[in-house]
């Protein structure tokens, strides 16, 4: 990422080309779209490989435990 583009910047045009390649993929995909808002967040060079095994057990740990819960 830019030091120098906004946040909102760069969601909107991850949102933008995800959303043109996806309409593409098949039938039934023409009317996707994001939903209306984003989070942003940023952690510390040291946390990298913590942030990476959070995400990696993720499927594991929402077999357990739902999204709403």
């Amino acid at each position: 990422m830019s030091r120098t583009r906004d946040a909102a910047a760069m969601v909107r045009e991850a949102k933008r080309g995800s959303s043109l390649w996806i309409k593409t993929k098949g039938p039934g995909l023409e009317e996707f779209a994001w939903q209306n808002g984003y989070g942003v967040f940023s952690i510390g060079f040291s946390k990298i490989e913590a942030v990476r095994g959070y995400i990696a057990k993720q499927e594991e740990h929402r077999r357990k435990m739902s999204f709403q819960d």
